[in-house]
């Protein structure tokens, strides 16, 4: 049985640097897998300059893109289209990674787990009953006081005590395409009704979680959605190293993990009230740690 990873990289440079990087960060721990990439993309000469040929590109153009947001105008609901338009292609595992993760050890047991009909998504991020947060909050609330078509098999009372997963991972086999379909239908009714980012990632949260066991690849895979300070450096990561060898670079990407580099902020946002303020007055907010590219 085939093992693919998949991810969808277009427009922005930003993002295709954080693809490259997260591809050859899967090559450093898995260097003797027989994973097959395939990458979504409006850039293939770009990546090929870094990745090379052994990596599939299936090219897609705005055209296509404006087409998958929908009528909604929904830009996460590509994510769903173009993992339907893999399945109608490819039979097997199937890893989907946001480009913004990097892998931090061997993944052949998420392969094997897949075979065997298990389910992934990043990290369980809380019940949404428990509103732990304020989109959590918004989420319950709206799916308390608002009547909910049929075309969505699940229940307001069932969504309450279901949680919400971080949907930077998604593992499954692809005899399990209802999860697709079902979160399409999902995103494509709530959207209009609850205009919010996370849409699509509840869809996929509460039809991952009804669809057989889901488990965590956090230990795996580090997403550092919250980071976008990164993408200057990795923006001169491969300005100074266009044209290396694949294998040079991810001699070097240790340098740079953003894992490490992540800490202060993280560290800083942890803080709150007055040790806040003094810590940016005195201080200033974070600071980059030392790093060499």
């Amino acid at each position: 049985m085939k093992n693919y990873l998949v991810y969808q990289a277009y427009g922005s440079i930003d993002i295709l640097h954080e693809c490259i990087y997260s591809v050859l960060s899967f090559y450093k721990y898995n260097s003797d897998s027989d994973t097959h990439i395939i990458i979504y993309t409006d850039s293939r000469p770009y990546l090929q300059s870094y990745l090379g040929q052994a990596i599939s590109y299936q090219d897609i153009e705005q055209s296509q893109i404006d087409f998958w947001k929908g009528e909604i105008d929904f830009i996460h609901r590509v994510k769903i289209k173009i993992l339907q338009d893999f399945i109608s292609r490819y039979e097997g595992n199937l890893l989907y990674t946001d480009t913004d993760t990097i892998f931090r050890s061997d993944i052949s047991n998420i392969y094997k787990n897949i075979a065997d009909d298990k389910l992934y998504m990043h990290q369980n991020e809380g019940r949404i009953g428990h509103e732990d947060n304020t989109m959590m909050r918004k989420v319950n609330r709206f799916f308390k006081s608002n009547v909910i078509t049929e075309r969505i098999d699940i229940s307001p009372a069932a969504i309450t005590n279901l949680s919400m997963y971080n949907a930077g991972v998604l593992g499954f086999h692809t005899d399990q395409k209802h999860i697709l379909s079902k979160s399409l239908i999902f995103t494509d009714e709530i959207y209009p009704m609850f205009p919010r980012h996370i849409v699509e990632q509840l869809a996929f949260s509460l039809y991952m979680q009804t669809s057989g066991p889901l488990h965590e690849a956090r230990e795996q895979i580090f997403h550092y959605w919250n980071f976008k300070e990164f993408r200057i450096i990795l923006k001169d990561f491969f300005e100074k190293y266009n044209n290396m060898p694949i294998e040079s670079l991810i001699e070097r990407i240790e340098n740079i993990n953003p894992q490490r580099l992540i800490k202060p902020k993280l560290a800083y946002e942890q803080t709150r009230g007055m040790q806040r303020i003094y810590q940016k007055i005195i201080k200033g907010k974070w600071q980059m740690p030392a790093y060499e590219l």
